[in-house]
């Protein structure tokens, strides 16, 4: 795809969808990767090039979520990037290469709890968030969102464990159905 993007055989209106789509499944093969458990340092190494590159696959035109013709100032594709910052947070990556994701959160005027909590554990002196930056009802996460905010360590225990035993299969149901393939999928 890159290929087509560089010899223009792409359309110019979809080339940022196209981007997109790139950087979605360089993130997805280093999520396989992990999960089947391939040598950190690898990894780390296909993730920082991957973030060095990350503003190009994650451009603003095409990444906010929107609801009833209204932006929320919200991520559509929320799970990519929970997973940049996660990753960036478990590879112990620098802070300068972990502030290109706080600097494309800023770009975006995106304001998430569990955004800024993973933030705020590497760049500790980054002041606190009072409210998320949308309106909308989204309720994904929303236990741990709520364990994070009352920072009362048996409630946050118990609401964590609610996400794990409950809520994250329910929100996660397409990518399960991926696991239940009767082919050898991995």
């Amino acid at each position: 795809m890159e290929r087509a993007i560089e010899s223009e055989t792409i359309k110019s209106e979809r080339i940022d969808i196209v981007k997109k789509s790139i950087g979605g499944k360089k993130l997805r093969l280093i999520i396989g990767k992990y999960t089947a458990g391939y040598p950190i340092e690898n990894l780390r190494k296909e993730y920082l090039e991957l973030l060095r590159d990350f503003e190009k696959y994650w451009p603003p035109s095409q990444v906010f979520f929107k609801h009833e013709g209204t932006s929320l100032n919200q991520y559509l594709d929320y799970d990519d990037f929970l997973w940049m910052l996660s990753l960036g947070f478990l590879f112990k990556i620098d802070i300068q290469d972990f502030l290109i994701l706080v600097n494309i959160i800023d770009r975006d005027e995106v304001k998430d709890f569990l955004f800024e909590f993973i933030i705020r554990a590497k760049v500790p002196e980054r002041k606190e968030i009072e409210k998320e930056s949308y309106e909308y009802g989204w309720e994904l996460y929303s236990s741990l969102k709520k364990a994070i905010l009352i920072k009362v360590d048996e409630q946050s225990i118990s609401l964590i464990k609610k996400h794990l035993t409950e809520e994250w299969e329910k929100d996660h149901q397409e990518l399960l159905k991926s696991h239940s393939s009767k082919h050898v999928i991995y």
